[in-house]
């Protein structure tokens, strides 16, 4: 993409905007890298895994069924290898 500039002060505007849009687009992906590693921690990891499981237990078409299957399964296996 070939821009004609017809002065030196268009092409410092346009250079100044590049600069801006470089400088946010920067900011988003390092909040972006943030909030991924604060997600990541394990207790927020453990409070998300907790919350997804609670929330498949709201009625729809028998998944709560299921899960709470699976969940009884996983439990008494953690209990019998004590």
């Amino acid at each position: 993409m070939k821009k004609d500039f017809n002065n030196f002060e268009e092409l410092n505007n346009e250079l100044e905007i590049l600069k801006l849009e470089r400088e946010l687009q920067w900011r988003k992906l390092t909040q972006t890298f943030s909030s991924t590693t604060e997600k990541l921690t394990p207790n927020n990891f453990a409070k998300t895994a907790v919350s997804s499981a609670l929330s498949a237990f709201t009625p729809s078409a028998g998944k709560s069924v299921i899960v709470s299957l699976i969940l009884k399964f996983i439990i008494n296996r953690l209990f019998k290898r004590k």
